[in-house]
């Protein structure tokens, strides 16, 4: 008996990322209705004409990125009834002899060339000169784009509110490659039963709450790759409760508002490599309960204070924030991701994976997870260490913090990491980098004495966000100093502030 006996009247399968090598002759017969298969993102080296001989009903197959590396003709004969089909990231279209060939043979692969009409069954989608998409006719069921309508390379610049009304059954769209700059409210009504929306390598800057109105709350899979957008604002993503995927990969995010990523409390897989980045807002990631995969590599984050990733993450198994600037992050910055603590290995087979590599970190912690990825080198870190973001800190909040003995001013709000000196007090002797004095008058129980260090790695940051007070001389060497109070009760030290500005 097959894997798919029984499933006559099945009309579309999704078998995409799965790892799959192999394809058993067989294996899809039975399956007399089906319109869309999906075998896209796995592990495919060959395939034969016998795979799809019973499934006469077939519209759409997605083949790309596999490691297909000659389709042989009987194959190209069997897809000439299809309406699409992709074989994009492919070895066989590397080879332009096997390209040529495979384009002579298949008469339904569909080319990325200029369009201005696009056929949906019964409806006729058309791009108009100044870029605007509107619609003709009335769609009917499935049968229409078998599921799929493809509006990629048009040159689209708006799209008319109430274009894909009665395309519930559709279950991917296509508007990757053309010139969105914004989505008007209600542009996606209609689409009840959507799961992938692909709106990759547009022009777009900004999104509003009601950019996303009538799609599923469920399951949705969200491409915005490759845009111009800078900031996310707070509820841009209220109405996809359920969106199972977020992809924001190379926008020019600089900052993410509290509370625009509230409520995806499904959300899977997200996203946000190779942005502008400095800093993510303290609970940022909250609710994520059900997040495998958080990539946020090649950004411009500096530290990972505390609270960034509050709440528990029992299934995170991978999380990337390498290539990044990281001076400093949180001893604690890990401990609720349970699952990549445990060296967890996902439902898909993936091993977890921290990624920390390329930033400027200058000691690794024992209490971040073992499977952890690092520049070589990295010695200890010998104190626990407390970021915490200051962006934006009111002075008496900022000697809350700080506890500081003096009434001496803290530095101004320009100072955006809080972190504890990772030295001994055998690492201060041995070092012309440091100076040391009692406190005198300032003196308690537990503290007696202060350390500035000359060459710490925040001076470079503060003279760049204080032009007007250098810290550092053309040639890069400090002429200003990072100071601490030593607890000798803790044997930690926390920070007092800066030389110049404690009159020492």
């Amino acid at each position: 008996m097959g894997v798919f006996d029984g499933l006559s009247s099945l009309e579309r399968l999704d078998l995409s990322s799965n790892s799959l090598e192999t394809l058993e002759e067989g294996v899809f017969d039975g399956l007399s209705s089906l319109r869309m298969l999906d075998l896209s993102n796995n592990q495919i080296s060959s395939i034969t004409a016998p795979l799809f001989s019973k499934v006469s009903s077939l519209r759409f197959l997605d083949l790309s990125h596999n490691k297909l590396s000659v389709l042989p003709q009987e194959c190209l004969d069997a897809f000439s009834s299809l309406d699409y089909l992709y074989l994009e990231n492919n070895p066989i279209l590397q080879d332009p002899r096997s390209s040529k060939h495979l384009l002579k043979g298949t008469t339904s692969l569909r080319s990325q060339g200029a369009m201005t009409n696009v056929t949906c069954g019964h409806c006729i989608f058309h791009v108009s000169q100044d870029g605007l998409l509107t619609r003709e006719g009335t769609c009917g069921g499935w049968g229409d784009c078998s599921g799929n309508l493809d509006l990629r390379s048009l040159s689209i610049r708006n799209i008319s509110v109430g274009v894909f009304d009665g395309l519930s059954y559709l279950w991917r769209l296509y508007l990757s490659e053309n010139q969105l700059s914004g989505i008007p409210q209600g542009a996606f009504t209609g689409l009840s039963g959507l799961g992938n929306l692909h709106l990759t390598n547009n022009q777009l800057t900004s999104l509003s709450e009601g950019s996303f109105a009538g799609l599923p709350g469920v399951g949705l899979v969200l491409f915005l790759d490759g845009n111009q957008m800078t900031t996310l604002s707070n509820g841009v993503f209220s109405r996809l409760t359920g969106m199972r995927a977020l992809y924001l990969e190379m926008n020019q995010l600089s900052s993410i508002e509290y509370g625009s990523l509230s409520g995806l409390s499904s959300l899977i897989d997200l996203r946000i490599r190779g942005n502008r980045l400095s800093s993510v807002p303290k609970g940022a990631f909250d609710g994520k309960k059900a997040l495998e995969l958080l990539d946020l590599s090649y950004n411009e984050l500096t530290m990972i204070p505390e609270g960034t990733f509050n709440g528990a993450f029992p299934t995170l198994w991978a999380l990337y924030l390498n290539d990044n600037k990281l001076t400093c992050i949180s001893s604690d910055a890990f401990v609720n991701f349970t699952a990549m603590t445990q060296y967890h290995r996902s439902a898909a087979g993936h091993s977890s994976f921290l990624s920390l590599t390329n930033n400027a970190l200058t000691c690794r912690y024992a209490s971040w997870p073992s499977i952890a990825y690092m520049d070589p080198g990295l010695e200890l870190c010998r104190n626990d260490t407390r970021c915490v973001d200051l962006a934006g800190t009111t002075t008496a909040a900022l000697s809350e913090i700080t506890s500081s003995p003096t009434t001496t001013p803290m530095p101004d709000g320009d100072l955006q990491q809080l972190c504890s000196l990772n030295m001994t007090w055998f690492d201060i002797g041995h070092s012309s980098h440091f100076i040391t004095g009692g406190l005198g008058a300032l003196m308690n129980q537990e503290e007696e004495v202060w350390v500035c260090q000359y060459n710490h790695p925040w001076l470079i940051q503060l003279s760049a966000a204080q032009a007007n007070k250098p810290r550092v001389d053309a040639n890069g060497t400090a002429i200003d100093a990072v100071c601490f109070i030593y607890n000798e009760i803790s044997d930690t030290f926390r920070l007092w502030g800066i030389k110049s500005e404690l009159g020492l």
